[in-house]
């Protein structure tokens, strides 16, 4: 059988296109870091783990927080980190012993301006990659309470007031388990000194109902609940 020069060539050709396209000679495998954390807590760490191709040279490892650089590795130079970060990191022999695997911020404690996206990235002289995750640190509310006042002959004021809570929560009153929707939100000073209030009518209840107020900080998984047992003219908590 005659082999046509013209389908080999193609052939090769396409082989070294697809060789080419799976070529990585560097890629982030994983970026880890805590997804909400308590503020004025820690340790934590931020970790970035990476493979690099043998034949890669020139090395250089950034961080960066909301866009703005807050540390960069180019070994064996020591990691020098700036920012936001600055006077909060450790750098144990264990985390950077293996500086072509990965890269790794050890933060004694943290605080609320460290909210925000942290990128790593991995660059050498012909090739880079890059990956990006959320962190948010909040501040649990200090003061939550539920009211339930007179309005008029038929119906009642239900209010919700949450205090020092960050980064801003987001409010639900509740009756005997139902999730009230659609109701009035008022947010007061909140940069200065942060409060939120939510405020709904309701026809008076003739018979006891639990009535609660949950307070949720989004992408923290922080919840909590005030409640009090309404009826007519009188309320327990």
């Amino acid at each position: 059988m005659k082999h046509n020069p013209l389908s080999t060539l193609i052939i090769r050709i396409i082989l070294i296109i697809n060789i080419l396209s799976e070529y990585e000679g560097v890629k982030i495998r994983k970026l880890e870091l805590p997804m909400a954390v308590h503020n004025g807590t820690g340790p934590i760490e931020l970790m970035c783990i990476y493979q690099i191709d043998k034949n890669e040279h020139g090395l250089v490892v950034k961080w960066y927080h909301n866009m703005e650089q807050i540390y960069q590795w180019i070994p064996p130079m020591s990691p020098q980190d700036s920012g936001i970060i600055s006077g909060f990191t450790e750098y144990p022999e264990r985390n950077i012993n293996r500086p072509f695997s990965h890269s790794i911020i050890h933060l004694r404690q943290v605080n609320f301006s460290m909210t925000g996206d942290y990128t790593c990235s991995v660059s050498t002289f012909s090739e880079h990659s890059v990956e990006t995750k959320k962190m948010t640190i909040y501040i649990p509310n200090h003061q939550l309470q539920i009211f339930a006042n007179t309005y008029n002959d038929t119906h009642i004021n239900l209010t919700c007031i949450a205090k020092g809570a960050r980064p801003r929560p987001s409010l639900s009153i509740i009756i005997n388990d139902e999730r009230l929707e659609d109701r009035n939100i008022r947010v007061e000073n909140y940069r200065k000194y942060p409060w939120i209030r939510q405020e709904t009518i309701v026809t008076d209840f003739i018979k006891p109902v639990i009535v609660q107020c949950e307070i949720n900080i989004p992408g923290t998984g922080y919840r909590k609940r005030d409640k009090l047992l309404y009826y007519q003219n009188s309320m327990h908590r």
